[in-house]
């Protein structure tokens, strides 16, 4: 006798545990509006100066990261692209620092010198876990270095920062925000 009721009850708590989870689902898509949804961080920032032009478009791969996977996949995926605006007679070499941090917490240089010819573009894009989070947690400088025409050092910078966007709310914070070089 036993059993013949306890297979229907549970039958029963199972629906109504199911429509609980649905109209909790529906509640939360009721208090937020499709246009303030968030996804994935995706954004193209653009500036110029007299000399260059920058372009970092930074975009998440991935909704979550752990430092303590390691082979993981890249959480994001940045493409730098620097233009010279001026014209070039034979040739421009020039080198840029990612400064991270105001004050400098840490920075990558390029590691070598870039030369352009006839306006080119100079495209780069890496795969790594750190300027999304700087850019919208802190601060993320481009710095260019480059000789002028008559052999004098220039230097540039172009700051990104976006600590507004509410894609950022939902970054993984790889490491405590203090003062460390890595």
């Amino acid at each position: 006798m036993k059993k013949r009721i306890v297979l229907p009850l549970i039958i029963i708590l199972f629906f109504i545990s199911a429509c609980s989870l649905k109209e909790l689902g529906l509640k939360d898509e009721e208090r937020k509006p499709e246009d303030e949804k968030v996804g994935l961080y995706d954004k193209e920032f653009i500036d110029q100066s007299e000399n260059w032009e920058v372009k970092l478009h930074l975009r998440e791969l991935s909704e979550t990261w752990s430092s303590y996977r390691r082979n993981q996949a890249p959480y994001e995926e940045d493409t730098l692209t620097i233009k010279y605006l001026k014209k070039i007679d034979e040739g421009l070499g020039f080198q840029y620092d990612w400064i991270y941090g105001d004050p400098m917490r840490g920075g990558i240089g390029a590691g070598y010198r870039i030369t352009l010819q006839n306006q080119a573009e100079f495209i780069d894009t890496a795969f790594q876990q750190r300027m999304i989070e700087e850019v919208c947690f802190g601060t993320l400088t481009l710095k260019i270095h480059w000789e002028d025409q008559e052999g004098e050092s220039q230097e540039e910078s172009f700051v990104f920062q976006d600590d507004q966007n509410p894609q950022c709310e939902h970054i993984v914070i790889m490491a405590p925000r203090s003062n460390l070089n890595w």
